[in-house]
């Protein structure tokens, strides 16, 4: 019986080929970004920026390969694709999703459905809003990886850690939509070029920024936070991990901190006239990185307690700032909504109706609290003289 069991596995053995209907890595077509912009009629311009195999030494401008199709569907654009290349598009590797503003403006439900329904289209595929034309933006060489959709998503993660930007999927952008309490964003980008910014590029004349916010209203993009704003916004989510501020002084003096740990705390009061009050609450220990102050050892003490006081009325400008914009477009982005929901839903039952009402007129209460931990290396600047210092010249 035993030997019986044994011929029937190795003849099964024989018999598997290995995966059925599978594609060879080498025949993909690795598709790395998709584009969109208005085209002709009503229909989409629908651009796909696929991966070039490259060697060493290979010019980085010719990494890729970019094909636009004027489509009333992405996925008959899509199927485009087989007529022009010898190899299959495959969507699994996709990092980007790129929506013009003038799209975004319109809704871009159409754009969701097609990307939330794709089998091979990850939740974790990042989302911008282009502010210039998006078949324009994707045929800019970058600097640094091969692959703009590489290179895009570590400056994605890059500026989230800091305070600069949010990073938005397809994943939490739907969820936003579906759950209704919270205005969803996405981060803008856009060209910019030697000749009209105050940055310069050494090796081309153009480079890709990512920059401001956008703010939707539903499927609808409805205006942007520039980058204080932006920043109040992280602050005001307490979403980035660090943070780097800039705290004017008097007399043209400033100060840059930076925050190594900060949280914000959010309670719900209840007014007067039944209506609910925010508080929020943000603690900070920061370290000083550069001072364009006056600033010695004697006076250290007095300069901490200055800067931590102006820290905080920077801080609390730049959430209130964040916050009376989204109020002027009837956004909450914050989430107060939800805040209310999780916190008082009782409460909430009562608002939901007249929410869209009520979120201009809400009364938010920020406080900011900044200690000044460190002073980096030293508590001195350098000076002149050795009159000026209480410390050793080191000769």
């Amino acid at each position: 019986m035993k030997r019986h069991v044994v011929a029937l596995i190795f003849l099964l053995l024989i018999l598997t080929t290995g995966c059925y209907g599978k594609t060879e890595i080498d025949q993909l077509a690795m598709v790395m970004s998709i584009g969109f912009d208005k085209g002709t009629d009503g229909d989409y311009l629908i651009s796909f920026k696929i991966a070039k195999p490259t060697s060493k030494g290979v010019d980085k401008s010719k990494s890729y390969l970019l094909f636009t199709f004027n489509s009333k569907a992405t996925s008959e654009a899509a199927d485009q694709l087989y007529k022009v290349m010898d190899k299959a598009p495959f969507f699994g590797q996709t990092r980007l999703i790129i929506i013009s503003e003038e799209l975004a403006r319109e809704g871009i439900t159409p754009i969701m459905d097609y990307v939330t329904r794709h089998y091979h289209l990850r939740r974790n595929v990042k989302l911008l809003i282009s502010k210039d034309k998006v078949s324009n933006i994707l045929d800019v060489p970058f600097s640094g990886e091969d692959y703009d959709a590489l290179n895009l998503t570590s400056r994605i993660r890059n500026l989230n850690k800091d305070t600069q930007n949010e990073t938005i999927t397809i994943g939490n952008f739907s969820s936003k939509l579906a759950v209704g309490k919270i205005q969803p964003v996405i981060p803008g980008e856009e060209i910019l070029s030697n000749n009209d910014t105050n940055v310069k590029f050494s090796e081309k004349q153009k480079e890709i920024a990512i920059q401001d916010l956008g703010v939707f209203k539903g499927d609808h993009l409805i205006g942007w936070l520039n980058s204080d704003e932006t920043a109040g916004y992280m602050y005001t989510t307490g979403k980035a991990r660090i943070s780097k501020i800039l705290v004017p002084l008097e007399e043209n003096q400033h100060i840059t901190l930076m925050f190594s740990k900060y949280k914000i705390s959010k309670k719900i009061e209840e007014a007067e006239d039944g209506l609910p009050v925010i508080k929020l609450s943000l603690t900070a220990d920061a370290y000083l990185e550069e001072a364009k102050a006056s600033v010695t050892p004697k006076t250290w003490l007095d300069f901490t307690l200055l800067g931590e006081k102006a820290a905080e009325k920077t801080v609390q400008e730049l959430i209130e700032n964040a916050i009376n914009k989204s109020k002027g477009y009837n956004a909450d982005i914050f989430g107060f909504g939800q805040l209310i929901f999780r916190e008082r839903p009782d409460l909430w039952r009562t608002l939901e109706p007249q929410w869209d009402e009520i979120f201009p007129n809400l009364k938010v209460v920020v406080e900011a609290n900044v200690t000044i931990k460190r002073s980096g290396a030293t508590t001195s600047p350098p000076f002149e003289s050795k009159e000026e210092r209480n410390t050793p010249i080191i000769e």
